[in-house]
């Protein structure tokens, strides 16, 4: 069974599996809003008709079935667990109700309806659950989202949420609750400032709790509002209530104060108690030594002051004390700091004189509160030390009372205080005495300190507590103890990832989050880091301040790069020797600042420290910083942009670099591939344009946007409709550009593009014209790559115009060329190589006009070497041909097969107009059975939208097509209607060879009806006319193939023997092409008939 997913809606938009996000960047896709809107419908049955409308309501259906069916490849390549989720019943999709999920939206509204459904009998827990759904709500339905419908689920949501807090108001104010109460007013107010009825009930709130001021502060705010954005005064009800609070001011004192309960101390109840139980024991006369320890703001100073709260009131002594940091420090620091404590008055007046003596030593004050007592007698070193040993031991152990000493910052204590401490144990096991030292982790320690412990564990004498950072659940105990309301779950989720569970951190977090007005008005937007108190910054960079200079640059180097980095990179960054460096990285590790993650990544173990020191350094070193990362990773994962061309852009931008910036997110753009290439392109375009905007004006700036808007075209060219508007304002803005650019190439290509959008768009003569200019243009240079790019585009448009003699010298020297140029024109965008789709011409024009079998071989000896050594478009582009070449001689089956093919691979690589062709030859191939009638409507829908001025290269044949199949289906009207509109199309764009063949079925159509045969007889003579002008052989044997039957039943049968004949003999006689069959076969029966 599939692990539960956790699915956020509100306020931001998430999938949650293994506490891993499932949709890093895809957040704002149309597969994402596909998919939310499937969930939000979970349990039924939507058509892929209605889905591909409702989120492509400006595209044709064809292109709208197209992109549905590309937002689901995306889901099941990038997002199979979702995909999973999904129920597909062709042609219906739904979500399925099996699938493990939580979705924040249904809880949202349930927690609600459960309020309701028991609040008649149970208040208290009416109020929790609407607690509980308010919290969960932590914004506006899918921000970034703003089709119809998620605006109408918004609007529906947001005002279940202000009814929820009105409601949750009154029930508190009901209750009692009155400052709870005030929460939930003011959040309703600032979700909603200009309903009027939630100023009342906050000024209501507000003086039943006497705070007059505050009531009218909330009346003299709605009253502006009001005015400012409505131009009306408030109603009746407030104003009366602002009249009564006027006239009736609230009697001083009586306003009630929040008292903060002493918080209990979370996640630290197993520690508490080994202290505890360690102070008993040293209670009975068992001498304990304990070390308390942990990274710097984990709560060990929290935990003492509670020890020594709870020894004091037990009767204890409790002496505290804290080491200073020293280069040098002061021998016997520790017990001199504790002898000047006034506690230990009483004590030191028991003291033998001689023990005196020696404590003076350590404390001369002592010599003027004691002048009687005499120096100790002058002993050597060693014996010195002894009794000043014994005389602490004796003062700190002795007395009747049990003693606490504490010594805070421990690490820092000096070599000779640590040996007297290890003297007190052993000499005193049986005192009454609980010696506890707080020791930092992460920071350099003394080598005695070190030498004690492992002395004292081996004896069995000293406890070890270290004190673990806190889970998600203590810190949302430790949150509640500080701030009412808590917080909603996403700023709750911020705060321990900043603090990651570290008490103070949290505690100053969460202090200061809830006096910013985001973290309730839209806790979504709240950036936990960038709200850090002063003392939490101060903290962190003290932490630090030992570092030596090495460490210290290498941190700051890791501080740019990111929270997670790369050794290899940092290294680089660093630049310093491999000795200092791993030096340097083995310092940061023992001082717990940054752990290994892989091998040889590494992350900062807490990436508040990350913040903090990044925010310190100064912008120049940043940018520096920076610059250096991103030239380090761009050399370095230059073959990876698709997993790192992210960062490396990012540190460019950084580093003052938008040029560099924008090169690598073009590259990127250029580097994606499969279902999500397009929209990730163009994000990735979008946001370097953005940069370049930013960008000062250079040549290199322009020449940059140039390349953004000239690729860009072409990513739209593989993936769009050829007529596509985002594709021709592309190539228009590249070729604006370009006339600013002294270089030919670039000048070159945007006018490339443009002839692309001219000729895909079937506007034949302006496609003409700018081919010429292409071939100008190429004409004084040596540069293959371009040369046959610019015969490619003439003889294509001669192609199309007719004009097949002009495209077949076009098309030859095309494909001569080995597509090799300069290294300028080989890094630009190329769709297909010229040189194949030229010898894919060549093959049709040789089909049409010369020999059809030989043409067919051809085709399909170019498919089988176009499978193997060209690239996946060429490859699409020829399979297309070879769909349209057996179209052209009306095999239905090898249609069907060359299709299914292209389906495949279109689908693969996500090339939207390849798809489109090969789905039209599916249909029209469906369509010519005798089962294919709703085949035939499909074809139409796809057809009919694209015989406009905007149509793309290829949509006459498909009226042609589409023709052909209402006629195998008897649907002749609807034929010749369409045929009117196909004719208007062609003429208006000079496309001759559709203009053949809708002349001809207009006869066939017309002679079928009976009702004028003369004019069915003139439309075939002039499709043959037409067909014999521009040398289409297999048009005219169709075309006299027809006219030859009705000379026949004009009794004009030697005159069509006579034609078939002449017109067989320019066919090979091994033929077995249909249209040569059925000439050769009519003419049979008509021989045969004579006779």
């Amino acid at each position: 069974m599939m692990t539960q997913l956790r699915i956020q809606l509100l306020g931001d938009i998430a999938v949650h599996q293994h506490g891993v996000n499932l949709l890093p960047g895809r957040r704002y896709t149309r597969a994402t809003a596909l998919l939310t809107y499937l969930l939000m419908r979970r349990g039924k049955r939507l058509s892929r008709e209605q889905l591909a409308s409702t989120f492509w309501p400006d595209s044709n259906n064809m292109q709208a079935r197209t992109n549905l069916r590309g937002a689901l490849i995306d889901l099941r390549e990038h997002v199979p667990q979702l995909a999973d989720c999904l129920e597909d019943h062709q042609p219906y999709l739904s979500w399925r109700m099996d699938c493990e999920h939580t979705v924040d939206v249904f809880e949202f509204e349930s927690l609600l309806e459960r309020a309701e459904a028991i609040v008649s009998v149970d208040a208290s827990a009416a109020i929790a659950a609407l607690r509980q759904s308010v919290s969960i709500y932590a914004g506006e339905l899918l921000p970034g989202f703003y089709d119809e419908w998620v605006l109408d689920e918004r609007n529906r949501l947001h005002t279940a949420y202000l009814n929820a807090l009105l409601w949750l108001a009154e029930l508190l104010e009901t209750a009692g609750q009155i400052r709870d109460a005030i929460r939930y007013a003011e959040m309703l107010l600032r979700a909603d400032r200009l309903r009027e009825n939630s100023h009342l009930l906050l000024m209501r709130l507000h003086i039943a709790v006497g705070d007059r001021a505050q009531a009218l502060k909330v009346y003299a705010d709605c009253t502006r509002l009001l005015v400012e954005e409505l131009g009306v005064e408030p109603g009746p009800a407030i104003q009366s209530l602002h009249r009564r609070l006027l006239q009736e001011p609230v009697a001083a004192g009586v306003l009630m104060q929040l008292a903060a309960p002493a918080g209990t101390l979370v996640g630290r109840a197993a520690e508490w108690r080994q202290l505890l139980d360690s102070w008993e024991r040293a209670m009975t006369g068992d001498t304990q030594i304990i070390m308390l320890m942990g990274e710097p703001g984990i709560g060990k100073t929290r935990l003492m002051q509670e020890l020594r709260r709870h020894c004091a009131d037990a009767g204890g002594l409790v002496l505290a004390a804290t080491c200073p940091q020293a280069r040098d420090p002061v021998a016997y620091v520790a017990p001199a700091l504790w002898l000047a404590l006034p506690e230990l008055t009483a004590r030191l007046a028991h003291l033998d004189e001689e023990y005196l003596a020696y404590l003076q030593l350590l404390l001369p004050e002592l010599r003027q509160r004691y002048p009687h007592v005499h120096p100790p007698t002058a002993l050597t070193p060693h014996w010195q030390r002894l009794h000043l040993h014994q005389a602490l031991s004796t003062l700190f152990a002795g007395g009747g009372e049990p003693t606490l000493l504490f010594l805070d910052d421990a690490q820092w204590c000096d070599a000779a205080s640590v040996e007297w401490l290890q003297h007190l144990v052993a000499t005193q096991p049986q005192a009454h005495l609980l010696v506890v030292m707080s020791i930092r982790t992460g920071e350099t320690e003394a080598p005695s300190l070190a030498s004690m412990r492992t002395d004292l564990v081996a004896r069995g004498r000293l406890q070890m507590i270290e004190l673990m950072r806190l889970s998600y659940t203590e810190t949302e105990q430790l949150v509640g103890q500080h701030v009412t309301p808590p917080p909603a779950a996403t700023v709750l989720e911020r705060i321990y990832r900043t603090s990651a569970g570290i008490p103070y951190i949290v505690v100053e977090l969460a202090r200061t989050l809830m006096q910013t007005t985001d973290a309730v008005d839209a806790p979504d937007r709240v950036e936990v880091a960038h709200l850090l108190p002063a003392n939490i910054s101060a903290l962190v960079l003290h932490r630090l301040a030992g570092l030596s200079s090495s460490a210290q640059r290498t941190l700051d180097c890791a501080a740019v790069i990111g929270v997670r980095f790369a050794g290899n990179v940092l290294h680089q960054v660093v630049h310093l020797p491999e000795d200092e460096y791993l030096q340097a990285l083995d310092e940061l590790w023992r001082s717990a600042l940054i752990r290994v993650v892989g091998d040889d990544d590494y992350e900062f173990d807490h990436e508040l420290v990350r913040t903090v020191l990044y925010e310190s350094l100064s912008v120049v070193r940043r940018r520096q910083l920076h610059r250096l990362a991103a030239e380090t990773m761009a050399a370095l994962y230059v073959d990876d942009l698709s997993s790192f061309g992210e960062q490396i852009a990012e540190h460019y931008e950084r580093g003052g670099r938008p040029l560099e910036a924008a090169q690598t997110l073009l590259l990127m753009a250029q580097s994606h591939s499969g279902a999500l290439v397009l929209e990730t392109a163009q994000a990735h375009i979008a946001r370097a344009l953005a940069l370049l905007e930013r960008a000062p004006h250079t040549s290199a700036a322009a020449t940059q946007a140039f390349l953004c808007w000239l690729h860009l075209g072409a990513i739209l060219a593989r993936h769009r409709r050829y007529d596509d508007d985002q594709m021709r304002r592309a190539f228009t803005q590249a070729h604006r550009l370009s006339k600013q650019l002294p270089d030919l190439h670039l000048r070159f290509w945007a006018l490339r593009g443009l002839w692309g959008v001219e000729w895909g768009a079937v506007q034949l003569e302006s496609a003409l014209d700018i081919a010429q200019e292409l071939l100008g243009m190429v004409s004084g240079l040596e540069d293959d790559a371009l040369r046959a790019e610019a015969h490619w585009a003439q003889g294509a448009t001669l192609f199309y115009l007719g004009r097949f003699p002009e495209a077949v010298a076009m098309l030859q020297a095309a494909a001569t060329f080995n597509g090799a140029g300069s290294v300028r024109s080989d890094s630009l965008p190329r769709l297909y190589a010229p040189a194949t789709a030229a010898r894919c011409y060549l093959a049709l024009i040789e089909l049409l006009c010369g020999d059809p079998d030989q043409g067919l071989r051809a085709i399909h000896k170019l498919v089988a070497w176009a499978e193997r050594h060209a690239d996946a478009y060429t490859y699409a582009f020829v399979l297309a041909h070879l769909g349209i070449a057996h179209y052209l001689v009306r095999d239905v089956d090898a249609v069907f097969a060359a299709a299914e093919r292209l389906v495949a691979l279109s689908i693969q690589h996500s090339y939207g107009n390849m798809l489109a062709i090969a789905e039209r030859l599916q249909s029209w191939a469906f369509a010519l059975h005798e089962d294919g009638a709703a085949e035939v409507d499909l074809l139409r829908q796809m057809v009919l939208d694209q015989v406009g001025v905007t149509a793309e290269v290829a949509a006459p044949l498909f009226v042609v097509a589409l023709t052909e199949a209402l006629t195998f289906h008897g649907r002749h009207a609807e034929a010749l209607a369409l045929i009117d509109v196909g004719l208007a199309a062609v003429q208006r764009q000079h496309f001759v060879i559709g203009e053949i063949e809708l002349h001809r079925l207009r006869g066939e159509l017309l002679l079928r009806s009976d009702h004028d045969l003369q004019a069915g007889e003139n439309e075939l003579e002039r499709a043959l006319l037409m067909a014999q002008r521009q040398g289409v052989r297999l048009y005219a044997l169709r075309s006299l193939t027809s006219l030859c039957r009705v000379l026949t039943q004009h009794g004009r049968r030697e005159d069509a023997i006579a034609r078939l004949r002449a017109a067989l003999t320019e066919f090979p006689a091994a033929s077995s092409l249909l249209d040569v069959q059925t000439a050769r076969t009519l003419l049979h029966e008509l021989s045969t008939d004579r006779r």
